[in-house]
């Protein structure tokens, strides 16, 4: 990714990556707090009846459910519920985050690609756009030959490393 960012030479092209790569932010951020908030929710839940008991007290005490359905050996998941609380609600946080540094790496490199490919596209038409034909229309300048080359090798290893995914 780097290495593409050394080989765009103008600031509109700069400009056109730059807007990709702030809008990849943009739903990486939104992804992650939506994720994050999802699983303190998740995790928050199974303490509601322990908290009932403190705020609203009954004769007997409300049945207590875990995050996940699991069988410790050594420890009986209702006498020591808050310290499989604990074990559970971080080994939750753990998953999410790990879901989350996978999607975040596989959504900037999906964002860079379209930016890569953007700039290309943009290449080509200032290329178009620019180029001088003789009157025979046989002798392409060396410039616009040259500038439909280099989009044409970074058309190329955007889509190698895009296959990769």
């Amino acid at each position: 990714m780097a290495e593409n960012w050394k080989f765009l030479e103008s600031k509109n092209e700069l400009h056109i990556l730059n807007k990709f790569t702030k809008n990849g932010n943009t739903l990486v951020l939104l992804y992650r707090r939506t994720l994050l908030s999802a699983c303190g929710l998740f995790v928050s839940f199974s303490l509601g009846n322990p908290l009932l008991d403190i705020l609203i007290p009954l004769n007997e005490t409300r049945p207590r459910q875990n995050i996940f359905n699991v069988n410790y050996v050594i420890l009986d998941d209702q006498e020591h519920f808050y310290i499989s609380y604990v074990h559970l609600a971080f080994s939750a946080f753990v998953i999410v985050l790990t879901i989350i540094s996978v999607d975040s790496l596989y959504i900037t490199i999906i964002y860079h690609a379209c930016g890569l490919f953007a700039v290309c596209g943009s290449q080509v038409q200032n290329t178009a756009e620019n180029n001088t034909i003789e009157k025979n229309g046989t002798d392409i300048s060396s410039i616009g030959y040259e500038q439909f080359k280099q989009c044409i090798i970074m058309h190329y290893k955007t889509l190698q490393s895009v296959s990769v995914i």
